[in-house]
């Protein structure tokens, strides 16, 4: 297993997604203020803001950066622009027996 700490405020990078602790869901998007998580309010799951937490206030502790991926080969090349992909990389990924790529504990 990996041990981590709570990845600092001025570490954190505008548009990525983070794994964490939070008060409504445990992974957020940095948007440069606030993370935004996905929450259950009332009747249906919506978007909720959560600020970074700190000893004081907030509420949402970032502790790992969501790895996306690069595009090794786009569906096609209209898809090269899509994002669309056929084979994909993450880094610190190892191959599974059913070719799929799963994370290091």
């Amino acid at each position: 297993m990996t041990e981590l700490t709570q990845i600092p405020l001025d570490c954190l990078i505008e548009g990525r997604w983070y794994v964490g602790r939070g008060r409504h869901n445990n992974v957020g998007l940095w948007d440069g203020k606030l993370f935004l998580v996905i929450g259950w309010k009332i009747d249906s799951w919506r978007i909720k803001q959560e600020p970074y937490y700190t000893d004081e206030s907030g509420c949402f502790q970032p502790f790992l950066v969501i790895d996306e991926g690069q595009v090794l080969e786009p569906m096609s090349e209209t898809d090269r622009y899509l994002r669309y992909a056929r084979r994909m990389e993450f880094s610190g990924a190892t191959e599974s027996a059913n070719n799929s790529k799963v994370v290091p504990d």
